[in-house]
């Protein structure tokens, strides 16, 4: 590579990068990642980055660390390039290495890897319908449950070891509406809770023709009905407590003792990527009713001889309670009965002599991210992270430690002379369309016209509201209605936020925190999604009736259901709200689902202040995500987004968006901080030392002349 004006100019930009990983050095060196790296050797720290839309045909991996690394959509990897590259179980391998042999059924539509391990996609023919099917790997457990089980009886036992010798596929979820129309050709009968939502009253029979329409759409697919051991086998996903969570179950993990399901996929997965395998619906085995598990078959396989006329069911329901939605508790009914909590999902058993099996499955007990719902910002929180790998990057001067886990990137800081700390998220640059579609049910016109924002500077944000512990230790004061550490502060103007963040910037150096554009907020809120939460499309059953909303916020319609203060909000009045709940407010942070960027309560809970002057439309606003104010205009009503624990369900969306007066303080407000570096601030600081370790200079050197050996192939 010559070193003329613009290559020198390239290579400045990456001298004066801090803290970036391979693919943002690639960008910045403005470099074609399907050209550029033809036949390179690459050497150092590749590990956690997304690879997709690379070529490295004829390239030499030299030790290079690819743990946790997505070569998903990676072009011209060989196994024998890979030789002497470091891997894991998290590394996610190129396409053509998932099948044994490289090529794939005819009837999987798209398969890869991710967190929860080996996942492959199936289309309904003639529709645009999927379902994801998750691997279970090979394996033994223990089937039943223990005899000192809370909640057990003797249909449990006794408990017997059923071993596995070859993995099977399961769907992820149960079957919804959408797949069952888009099958049997015609919508469910009786009640319908919209497509996303588990198909109900459904009979064995119906279930099992089901399965042999599918099947003849898909030669080879070959799925059918869950034997009664391959659901606890799933279900358990290598746990062996009462639910795969753990000890004890809450609603914002499985849905039980309520009035209605939730959306498929709305909730936490278990350990292997399957969506409410407790709770939400029963689900029909294959199996005949036997009174124990005398004689049951060893070999996972369901057990059809000498049984009832009923049929196994499995997993709980919304309406029952917690001891119904054990991984160990079973059941019956008559294979022609229907019900409004019964459905069913359905798996693929590999037999010894399949022609497709997945290629060395990552094992998904090892995958990282374990501590994802842990709530931040609470005393004691910097012991419970320590240990947590670094992920080879190098951790900020503002930082009290970093790391990668399966959201990517995240920094701590602890607020000096104390043991209260906050996680903050990295947000890759990115391109996204921001405001809602006219077509958003719930829609306010203040949300378009939809446009596009390119954000061309990655930024940090704190992943949940902060918290009154935080507040507190930094304010010495607490102007909270609903008063806990890990509760979001509230009650807070746009004054008494710029004022927290000027206190906490004055007592950490660099820290150089602010509150989010409008755009930069929407950006992280959706995280890559398009829908109108994060989790999905927002259906409304009712004013304070959103189902999908009660995996992932606090809103009017939930916020009441358990809570713990006496100072609640009197909500009797509430209409039509999903939970019959009397009195509500805030909740900790971190309780519920996060985004896929690992952010916690950017729906519900509080709204957020942003650092935007209010405008009723987008007409003018910058593309570039910068916050759009008005000269001269400090007193001018400022943004707020997210909804809160009183709104109803459409104002819970990521498109909605509010104002309130820079002085006003109501207990619905509160905020969370970002942090976005410019590139004068980084060449000031570039000197600067850490406490006790080598000088931030020295740091950036060494990165960069690692992304120069890279850069030019040496």
């Amino acid at each position: 590579m010559s070193l003329t004006d613009d290559v020198l100019r390239r290579i400045a930009r990456v001298a004066r990068a801090r803290h970036l990983g391979f693919v943002e050095l690639v960008g910045l060196a403005e470099l074609d990642p399907a050209t550029a790296f033809r036949g390179a050797v690459l050497r150092g720290d590749l590990s956690g980055q997304d690879l997709g839309g690379f070529d490295f045909t004829g390239a030499t991996f030299a030790h290079c660390d690819l743990t946790g690394a997505d070569m998903t959509r990676t072009d011209g990897v060989t196994p024998e390039m890979l030789a002497n590259a470091v891997t894991d179980a998290a590394t996610c391998l190129p396409r053509a290495f998932f099948w044994d042999g490289g090529r794939a059924p005819s009837w999987a539509e798209d398969w890869g890897h991710d967190e929860y391990g080996p996942w492959v996609t199936l289309r309904v023919p003639g529709t645009d319908v999927t379902q994801r099917m998750r691997w279970c790997p090979p394996g033994t457990f223990m089937m039943g449950s223990p005899d000192d089980e809370p909640g057990r009886n003797d249909r449990e036992g006794p408990r017997h070891q059923v071993m596995f010798a070859q993995g099977f596929w399961m769907f992820d979820t149960a079957c919804t509406e959408q797949l069952w129309t888009a099958v049997m050709g015609a919508a469910p009968a009786g009640i319908s809770y919209g497509g996303r939502f588990p198909v109900t009253q459904v009979d064995w029979h119906e279930a099992e023709d089901f399965v042999r329409r599918l099947n003849t759409k898909l030669p080879g697919l070959s799925i059918g009905l869950p034997s009664e051991a391959c659901w606890e086998y799933a279900c358990r996903a290598g746990t062996e407590t009462p639910y795969s969570f753990g000890a004890q179950v809450t609603r914002q993990l499985v849905c039980f003792d309520s009035r209605s399901p939730v959306v498929a996929a709305s909730l936490p997965a278990n350990p292997w990527g399957l969506y409410e395998m407790l709770g939400n619906v029963w689900e029909w085995c294959e199996d005949p009713w036997h009174r124990s598990y005398d004689g049951a078959p060893a070999d996972g396989s369901a057990w059809l001889k000498a049984g009832a006329a009923n049929r196994v069911i499995r997993g709980g329901s919304w309406g029952n309670d917690a001891r119904y939605v054990r991984s160990a508790y079973r059941l019956n009914y008559d294979p022609a009965i229907r019900s409004v909590d019964l459905g069913f999902r359905c798996a693929r058993v590999q037999t010894a002599s399949g022609a497709e099996r997945v290629a060395a499955p990552a094992d998904p007990a090892r995958r990282t991210g374990a501590e994802r719902v842990r709530p931040q910002g609470t005393p004691g929180a910097a012991t419970a992270r320590s240990g947590v790998a670094t992920g080879g990057g190098t951790t900020p001067d503002w930082a009290t430690a970093s790391g990668e886990d399966a959201f990517g990137r995240f920094a701590d800081i602890t607020v000096p002379g104390t043991d209260v700390t906050q996680r903050l998220r990295w947000i890759s640059p990115g391109r996204f369309r921001m405001g809602s579609p006219a077509t958003e049910p719930g829609r306010f016109k203040d949300e378009g016209p939809l446009h596009d924002v390119t954000l061309d500077r990655g930024f940090w944000l704190f992943d949940t509201p902060c918290t009154q512990a935080l507040w507190e230790a930094v304010m010495g004061n607490n102007p909270s209605r609903f008063r806990s550490p890990t509760r979001p502060v509230e009650c807070v103007s746009f004054g008494d936020a710029a004022a927290f963040i000027d206190a906490l910037n004055g007592r950490i150096p660099g820290l150089g925190l602010s509150l989010p554009s409008e755009a930069q907020w929407e950006y992280a809120c959706r995280a890559g999604t398009t829908t109108a939460t994060y989790a999905g499309a927002l259906v409304i059953v009712d004013r304070y009736n959103a189902p999908v909303l009660d995996a992932i916020a606090w809103y009017g319609g939930n916020s009441g259901e358990g809570f713990d203060l006496k100072n609640g909000s009197d909500s009797s009045a509430w209409p039509d709200k999903q939970y019959g709940l009397t009195t509500a407010g805030t909740w900790p942070v971190g309780l519920k689902r996060p985004n896929r960027w690992g952010l916690h309560d950017t729906l519900g809970n509080v709204l957020e202040w942003c650092l935007d002057h209010w405008r009723a439309t987008y007409d003018g606003a910058p593309a570039d995500g910068s916050a759009w104010l008005k000269a001269g205009k400090a007193a001018a009503n400022r943004v707020i987004r997210g909804g809160s624990w009183d709104d109803d369900a459409q104002r819970v969306r990521a498109a909605y968006r509010d104002r309130n007066g820079p002085a006003d303080r109501g207990d619905y407000l509160g905020f969370r901080c970002a942090r976005v570096q410019s590139d004068s601030e980084a060449g000031r600081q570039a000197g600067r030392s850490k406490p006790g370790g080598r000088s931030e200079r020295a740091a950036t050197i060494s990165l960069s002349r690692r992304a120069l050996r890279w850069l030019t192939r040496q």
